[in-house]
């Protein structure tokens, strides 16, 4: 196979100079909706003792730079930025997806083409576009590969880097050859995550190292840079089956949009125990059962959700965010409410612990057999001697259901209340909207400010 028709070249030729019209309404909508969405969840984290830790060690180990620790007060460098300000947009399990990547592009691609932009002084529109290809080339990777096949995880570390490379690849006006030999060589250091997830062979999946995409955006950034200085991998990555199936990753390329596809979450928990709260909600609203009048709760749904953690009595927020029985619980005793985001406070509840102990989780291969494509679930609910059972339920936000702008909007006030004044969140907001009208530098200005500022 000539080189210039390897999946990765081909990836790249798209990403040097493949026309997205980020001026297309339904496409800038969809851009900003992202940006919004992932700064609220970074905003959410930034106090995480997660997100302490990746800061204490970029300002130990990444050096100075001009590029913003989000609400910090302080700079370190591109790669510095990326890892720091990643981690915080991951740590509470609230940044977006996509359905067919199975995990999250905005966690890495965003913070990515962010820092990157305020490296070189790009404008609003390049940083638009660099976000587009970031989110096209990492869904696409994520959806042609078949990790459950090869033994390793799913995790979306093993793909976020392909989106980084896109993104950086596009704002600093790489060639296409470079941009191949980056792909090559991010793909190949990225983390396979064999240990962690719900395929991970771990029993500990409540760990911080979760899906591992702050260290794949890193080791982005770094492949961008060997590939500059001439370095190279294998250019012929995503051509080899059951790895990757080039034909997904090169079909209808520069025609679709992956980004249009995004969902976003109401709740800070893995997406998998997003249908199982919509149907409990759903019988609750309709049933008026209280919490002390429910006997039992039965989910049926696909097995990727049973395959999480799942635990009644989570030690920390991570396994809080992989277990439907005990948010299921919070659901029932606190209101769902209490999940934008989750925190501290919902540990160590006994009662909690206990209305978990009665939630059952079924296999339904009706809803597996619908799985990926959607991730489902029924709820039946026993109380008051009688039984009551939701539809077949999908998670809120799904991109055939979407949030709109103001939904967005509400849920960042909600998950940053804690952390940001109101006129600190109308002044993000604010800053966000401005980038659809083609100013970054109000952005930026607001990501420099440490959160004590007024």
């Amino acid at each position: 196979m000539e080189s210039n028709n390897f999946a990765a070249y081909r990836l790249a030729a798209y990403v040097e100079d493949g026309y997205i019209d980020i001026h297309e309404p339904v496409l800038r909508e969809a851009a900003l909706k992202c940006v919004l969405d992932l700064l609220g969840a970074a905003a959410a984290g930034i106090d995480s003792y997660v997100s302490r830790g990746a800061q204490e060690l970029v300002k130990g180990q990444f050096g100075p730079g001009q590029c913003a620790i989000w609400f910090k007060g302080e700079s370190t460098s591109l790669a510095g930025a990326i890892l720091a300000n990643s981690t915080t947009a991951s740590v509470l399990d609230l940044d977006d997806g996509h359905r067919a990547a199975r995990g999250h592009p905005g966690a890495a691609v965003i913070p990515a083409a962010l820092a990157a932009a305020e490296s070189i002084g790009a404008g609003a529109d390049a940083f638009l576009g660099s976000v587009v290809a970031g989110y096209e080339v990492a869904v696409r990777a994520a959806a042609a590969s078949a990790p459950a096949r090869m033994g390793y995880g799913y995790g979306s570390g093993r793909w976020t880097g392909y989106g980084v490379v896109a993104a950086l690849g596009r704002l600093f006006k790489l060639p296409a050859d470079q941009i191949c030999q980056a792909f090559a060589i991010a793909g190949v250091q990225s983390p396979n995550l064999t240990a962690n997830g719900s395929a991970g062979y771990s029993d500990l999946m409540g760990n911080d190292v979760k899906e591992a995409i702050p260290w794949s955006a890193v080791t982005a950034c770094a492949a961008i840079e060997l590939a500059r200085h001439g370095l190279s991998g294998p250019a012929d990555i995503l051509d080899h089956l059951p790895h990757y199936n080039r034909d997904v990753v090169l079909r209808d390329l520069g025609a679709t949009h992956a980004i249009k596809g995004i969902y976003f979450k109401p709740y800070s928990s893995c997406r998998y125990v997003h249908p199982a709260l919509a149907g409990f909600e759903l019988v609750v609203q309709e049933s008026k059962l209280a919490a002390e009048e429910i006997q039992a709760v039965r989910i049926y749904t696909f097995q990727w959700a049973l395959d999480i953690d799942n635990r009644t009595d989570p030690r920390n927020l991570t396994e809080v965010q992989y277990s439907i029985p005990y948010c299921i619980a919070l659901s029932a005793l606190a209101g769902s409410a209490c999940m934008l985001p989750i925190t501290e406070a919902v540990l160590g509840r006994q009662d909690v612990v206990e209305f978990a102990k009665k939630v059952q989780l079924v296999l339904d291969p009706q809803l597996e057999a619908r799985c990926p494509g959607e991730t489902l679930a029924r709820v039946v609910v026993e109380g008051r001697g009688q039984t009551f059972e939701s539809p077949v339920t999908p998670p809120r936000g799904e991109a055939t259901n979407p949030m709109s702008w103001g939904d967005l909007v509400d849920k960042f006030c909600t998950a940053t209340a804690a952390v940001l004044p109101e006129v600190r969140q109308r002044s993000l907001v604010n800053a966000v909207e401005g980038l659809g009208s083609g100013d970054i530098s109000p952005l930026l200005d607001v990501l420099q400010q440490p959160l004590s500022a007024g």
